[in-house]
């Protein structure tokens, strides 16, 4: 009783100087930010796994449509792996299975969230 709850803000001891909400906005990039929340640890785990899930299909999509863009102006797969930090080998594989994305194309929006739309927007800077 009388015990207030322990939060990341009573544990990060880094920039105790500086402004709450300053602290406030830098808590998610200590490993103390959890405190407080201990109940929600494999919760949040399990979230965070769903998103590094997404972003990693985010990554693939955006590569292949920088492949298929950079394809159609006629570029090669040395100019497409120099111009997006793609490897070679990797840029011909994007080419191979461009053959076949019309096909699955469809299948492929079916899955999508809006999530998943407005991170493939930003990557592009359309947001």
């Amino acid at each position: 009783m009388g015990h207030e709850q322990e939060s990341y803000l009573t544990v990060i001891r880094a920039n105790a100087d500086h402004p709450l909400q300053e602290r406030i906005d830098s808590g998610p990039f200590y490993a103390a930010f959890g405190v407080g929340h201990e109940d929600q640890a494999g919760d949040a785990v399990e979230r965070a796994r769903k998103q590094a899930i997404i972003g990693a299909e985010i990554f693939a999509r955006v590569k292949e449509q920088a492949v298929f863009a950079l394809q159609r102006k006629g570029w090669t797969v040395r100019a497409i792996a120099e111009e997006t930090d793609i490897p070679k080998s990797e840029v011909g594989r994007i080419m191979r299975g461009l053959r076949e994305l019309e096909e699955k194309e469809a299948l492929r929006l079916e899955g999508t969230t809006e999530l998943q739309r407005d991170m493939i927007r930003a990557a592009w800077g359309h947001l």
